[in-house]
């Protein structure tokens, strides 16, 4: 679980991210699912992570800005396998959503 995140107004739906995840065995893919974290706002805007393809080690966390429940065009969309980028891309989508809720 990823803790202390500046989310500005959203508000967690789930926060499934594991406590550790270490890249170097087989195993650490196993907690790796398309559902990690969902941050709501207002309705309008959510944030979405997970690990695609769920479960394998080819994969890489996808991170979404999504409004208005358009899944078809996101409004952001970025990847990385880096927690520390997970982190940042999730707080700056934070500070993007909260400027247009203004």
């Amino acid at each position: 679980m990823i803790n202390d995140l500046s989310i500005g107004s959203g508000k967690i739906v789930f926060n499934n991210f594991p406590e550790n995840v270490e890249f170097n065995t087989p195993e650490a893919y196993e907690e790796l699912k398309e559902d990690l974290i969902q941050i709501v706002y207002s309705n309008r805007f959510l944030i979405d992570v997970g690990w695609y393809p769920s479960f394998q080690e080819n994969g890489q966390f996808t991170l979404f800005l999504i409004e208005n429940n358009d899944w078809e065009k996101p409004v952001f969309k970025k990847r990385t396998r880096s927690i520390k980028v997970v982190r940042e891309i999730i707080e700056e989508y934070a500070a993007y959503i909260d400027s247009q809720l203004k």
